[in-house]
C-alpha cells in the first residue's frame, strides 16, 4: 500500500539567510506491518487533493 502525504515545510537557503516555505509529497509503503520503506521525498508539483481535512 502506497501512503502519499503532503507538508508544508519553512527551508534556509544555503547560501544566505533567506526562508522559503516549500511544499512537500512524502511517500512511502508499510510492509507486512513491520517495515516502512521511504519511496520518495521532493517537492510538489501538482497540489495534493486531501480526502480526510
Amino acid at each position: 500500500m502506497l501512503y502519499v502525504f503532503g507538508k508544508d515545510v519553512k527551508l534556509l537557503e544555503r547560501t544566505g539567510d533567506e526562508e522559503k516555505t516549500v511544499s512537500l509529497y512524502i511517500k512511502f509503503n508499510k510492509l507486512e506491518n513491520r517495515y516502512v520503506v521511504v519511496i520518495s521525498f521532493h517537492e510538489q508539483r501538482f497540489p495534493l487533493s486531501y480526502y480526510f481535512k
